[in-house]
């Protein structure tokens, strides 16, 4: 009887870790290994970008490293992006901290792969759109941001833009990818 018990207590186990999504590493973190996707380059830049932001504010160097995007490092804009969030961290620290203060609050973060929030944060400053990142540095507002990051008018009035369509694709086409993205429920 006893063996039984142990054996249903350590299938238990292994059930619940498995149901579990386990935290991502950071291209920051020593042991992290470069995608076989990633441009050596782009990505060499973008965890080099992440190594000075640590100094400055680490958890933001940590979290932006979490992000699916950064980690496969595989364009230009990545590094680009990263440059642009750090410029208006440069720019407004104080507005950017309480900002991420209240990003970092959302969900279940001993949970989560990485931060959504943050996340559309980064995809505005990838699409060059850094005004609108701006605003919601200054005076954050979930909603705003989502609004802002997660626009389908790229999809809707421009069907026939490659481009578009593969950002598109590349945001929500694959379904673990959007699966790690619902991690609160604020997102459902």
């Amino acid at each position: 009887m006893n063996l039984s018990r142990a054996v249903l207590v350590v299938f238990f186990v292994f059930f619940l870790t498995a149901c579990v999504s386990h935290r991502n590493t950071s291209i920051i973190d020593p042991g992290f290994k470069l995608n076989d996707n990633s441009s050596k380059e782009d990505f060499m830049k973008a965890r080099g970008l992440l190594a000075e932001l640590a100094l400055r504010n680490f958890s933001l160097a940590v979290e932006l490293g979490r992000l699916p995007e950064v980690q496969a490092a595989n364009t230009p804009s990545i590094p680009e992006a990263i440059q642009h969030l750090i410029r208006l961290y440069d720019q407004y620290p104080g507005e950017f901290q309480k900002a991420l203060d209240q990003m970092f609050s959302i969900g279940l973060p001993q949970y989560r792969r990485y931060n959504t929030p943050l996340q559309a944060l980064f995809w505005l400053a990838e699409d060059e759109k850094v005004e609108s990142a701006r605003k919601i540095v200054k005076k954050y507002q979930l909603i705003d941001l989502l609004r802002l990051a997660w626009d389908q008018d790229d999809i809707i009035n421009q069907p026939t833009d490659h481009s578009a369509m593969e950002k598109h694709k590349k945001r929500w086409g694959h379904f673990n990818v959007v699966i790690d993205r619902l991690n609160s429920p604020e997102f459902d």
